[in-house]
């Protein structure tokens, strides 16, 4: 799988090898300020999309990432 960040490249793994080494896959936290309503987002196009229980399940994750206490704004590290 490839992160958008290098860095997660070498700590968010697939020990079971489902996703393909060339596949992109984005990775968002908590913390990030703006994923919370990019997961909204995401639960309200799966529910526009016949995919309920998926909408449903985001929806109780970006809840979740709403709660978090630390928030900061989106970065990059400089040596990544």
């Amino acid at each position: 799988m490839i992160h958008a960040r290098e860095d997660y490249n070498r700590r968010v793994q697939d020990n079971e090898n489902l996703i393909p080494f060339e596949e992109p896959v984005v990775l968002l936290r908590a913390q990030d300020k703006l994923a919370c309503r990019a997961v909204a987002y995401y639960a309200q196009l799966c529910a526009e999309n016949q995919a309920p229980e998926v909408a449903e399940r985001m929806h109780k994750h970006a809840e979740l990432m709403q709660a978090w206490p630390k928030k900061k704004i989106p970065d990059v590290p400089k040596d990544v």
